[in-house]
């Protein structure tokens, strides 16, 4: 079977991996130091709003 090949022995080269259809809408692929850098600065911005990030209702 090409996806158990692929997907759970570990070894692409013997069958397809699946994506999904959300791999086509994908447009931005930051490196990981921009991808932390990111995340840090707007959990920064959460934390300083009044509610502390949380949502009140």
């Amino acid at each position: 079977m090409p996806l158990k090949g692929s997907m759970v022995d570990g070894a692409p080269t013997r069958g397809g991996l699946a994506s999904g259809k959300v791999a086509e809408v994908i447009g931005d692929l930051p490196c990981c130091a921009d991808l932390v850098d990111r995340i840090t600065a707007e959990a920064a911005t959460a934390l300083d709003r009044p509610t502390g990030g949380r949502t009140v209702e």
